[in-house]
């Protein structure tokens, strides 16, 4: 199976009890926010995707906000699927 953001969303969503649908929504809180700020770095990192690309396949996210979290997300200790 080839690595696509679909499917690296799909195993972060997976591995935080969420769908990808609720990865790629609006809503905000901590849970949800954190796992859809490893999925931006799971992203970058497996894929080197930019940050605009991210931002706009998770609903027009500005590309600052995928910097932001992509920052938050490795000061948090990163990955959580165990590779």
């Amino acid at each position: 199976m080839a690595l696509t953001m679909e499917s690296i969303a799909a195993e972060v969503a997976a591995a935080h009890g969420f769908t990808v649908a609720e990865l790629r929504g609006e809503r905000r809180p901590h849970a949800l926010a954190h796992a859809r700020q490893e999925a931006y770095l799971e992203i970058q990192e497996r894929l080197q995707f930019s940050s605009i690309k991210i931002g706009l396949w998770f609903g027009g996210r500005d590309h600052t906000t995928v910097l932001y979290g992509v920052k938050r997300a490795k000061e948090r200790g990163g990955y959580t699927l165990g590779r």
